[in-house]
Order: C-alpha cells, then sequence, then structure tokens
C-alpha cells in the first residue's frame, strides 16, 4: 500500500479573472483523490476529487473559509510520497456534481482536467515542408491567441528558446 501526503488549494475563481494573492487551502475538505494522471502522450490530465460540501461548502456562496467552486475555476494538487518525492499540478473544475450520503452528508466531486486541454482544442490544419518542431508550435499559439475565447487561457513566452510556456488569464 503507497503511502501518500497531500495538499489541495484553491488557486483561481474564474469569475474573478484574478488569481488570488494567497490561495485557499481546502486540504481539510479533500474525502478523496481519484484517478489523478500524469501523461505525456498528447492526452490530457485528469484527476477526481470528492470534497465535504456539508452546510453547502463549495457548492453556495462564498462562506469566508470555502470558496463557492465554478467550472474553469483551478485547483493545485501537490502530493508527495514517503519517499519525499513531490507531483504537483494545477487543473482547471471541468464539471461538478453533488452527492448526497446518508451518513456523512452532502459531497461534492469536482472532475479536472489538465491545463493543457487548451491546446488541444485549437482546430488547426497547415502543412509545413521542412518546418522545425518550435517553428510549428510557435505557429500553432500563434493561432490559438488570435482565436481563443474570453474564457481561455492566454499563451505567453512561447516563443522563447527554453520551450517553458506560460499561461495567463
Amino acid at each position: 500500500m503507497a503511502t501518500w501526503s497531500y495538499e489541495v488549494k484553491y488557486v483561481y475563481d474564474n469569475t474573478a479573472g484574478t488569481p488570488f494573492l494567497t490561495p485557499v487551502d481546502i486540504t481539510s475538505n479533500v474525502i478523496t483523490i481519484e484517478n489523478m494522471t500524469d501523461v505525456g502522450t498528447g492526452e490530457v490530465n485528469t484527476c477526481t476529487i470528492q470534497l465535504n460540501a456539508r452546510d453547502g461548502q463549495f457548492i453556495t456562496v462564498d462562506n469566508g473559509s470555502t470558496p463557492k467552486i465554478n467550472q474553469f475555476d483551478r485547483i493545485y494538487i501537490k502530493l508527495t510520497d514517503k519517499n519525499g518525492a513531490t507531483f504537483e499540478k494545477i487543473y482547471e473544475v471541468e464539471t461538478l456534481k453533488q452527492n448526497k450520503t446518508i451518513n456523512e452528508g452532502i459531497r461534492l466531486g469536482v472532475e479536472l482536467m489538465g491545463l493543457e486541454r487548451h491546446l488541444q482544442q485549437v482546430h488547426f490544419a497547415k502543412q509545413y515542408n521542412y518546418a522545425n518542431a518550435f517553428y510549428v508550435a510557435q505557429d500553432i499559439c500563434d493561432k490559438y491567441n488570435g482565436s481563443k475565447g474570453g474564457k481561455q487561457i492566454l499563451l505567453e513566452k512561447y516563443n522563447l528558446p527554453s520551450g517553458m510556456i506560460d499561461v495567463h488569464d
């Protein structure tokens, strides 16, 4: 059996339009973290968390200690194994599902998807004869930024040779 510790924070409210200066730690309300993936094969990373939502936590208006979670909000998850190795990722809320249990009250199932899903939703067709991968990726990012919607992330610094892409709203 694996031994893990975890930290979960609510880091971004899509309705406010800006990241929090101090993320809200919601670790104590997490019941389970399920199906957390770390794939690098072109698939989108996903995760499902179950939150204790008794007394309307996370479902109704912000009550001061727990925020109201909406689609496109962002949640940071950090897992640490018994050897100290860590995995951390920021996910975007895809869907919310309320579950009522007999003994524990209301729970909120939160389906999360990695931010890389935005790049996979770009419809793009163009032939590149003898172009390198850096140029092709730069062209796709230009196309994405030129046609993105108001709730989609903005790609920045993708034209730097380091290959690191920053995402912002």
